[in-house]
């Protein structure tokens, strides 16, 4: 099993999700706050794609991982 935070698709759908519950809500500050966390959740899936590419380039002969 792979954890979540290991995964970019998990955060990017977490994101999307979050992002559709901001768009529903009545007061600024609650639709900020939860943008501002779908954010997060997209930085978070791509530090996550990182990792992973980081990852499978110590797999590969002859590739230095950035």
């Amino acid at each position: 099993m792979d954890y979540p935070k290991r995964d970019g698709a998990y955060w990017r759908k977490r994101a999307e999700e979050v992002r559709a519950l901001a768009e529903t809500m009545q007061t600024p500050e609650a639709r900020l706050r939860l943008l501002e966390l779908s954010a997060s959740y997209m930085k978070m899936a791509t530090q996550a794609e990182d990792s992973a590419a980081r990852s499978s380039a110590k797999d590969v002969p002859g590739l230095t991982p950035r």
